[in-house]
């Protein structure tokens, strides 16, 4: 670690792509084909979405919005979400997620807590399903192993 001006800094090694710019291409450029190419920039901007939509949230909150009153969800409402929050959470879109939460009123504040995934599988026909993976995909391998069952019998 060297020192500049008494502070403490680490040397950065740009990596190949930045470091060997040409006359056709900027600085600016390269950084940015780096941090696309690494998710950083979509990372970033799921952030920020997530951010300024939780804002959202809290100021109609504390103004006492009324169009923020939900009905009773359906039923089948109930299990599309728990499905969706449990592909987001398996595939780490933590931010989307956090946002799903809040838009469906699954989030902390919701009445109703998150159904056990036993439950999820149960209501879904899945018991079977590996515990390992989300039960989208479990449902998606039974409707792919059905249809296939559909064609060789024609």
């Amino acid at each position: 670690m060297e020192e500049e001006d008494g502070i403490p800094y680490k040397s950065f090694s740009a990596p190949a792509s930045v470091a060997g710019t040409t006359k056709h291409g900027s600085l600016k450029d390269a950084m940015r084909e780096v941090l696309e190419t690494k998710g950083v920039i979509d990372h970033v901007k799921a952030e920020l979405r997530a951010a300024i939509f939780h804002s959202l949230q809290e100021v109609s909150t504390q103004q006492g919005d009324t169009e923020s009153v939900r009905p009773p969800v359906p039923p089948e409402n109930l299990l599309l979400n728990e499905l969706i929050k449990d592909y987001m959470a398996f595939n780490g879109m933590e931010h989307s997620l956090s946002v799903f939460k809040a838009e469906s009123g699954s989030g902390k504040e919701s009445a109703a807590p998150a159904m056990p995934r036993a439950i999820l599988a149960s209501q879904m026909g899945l018991s079977g399903a590996p515990g390992n993976i989300p039960l989208l995909y479990a449902m998606l391998h039974e409707l792919r192993i059905h249809s296939d069952a559909q064609r060789s019998n024609c």
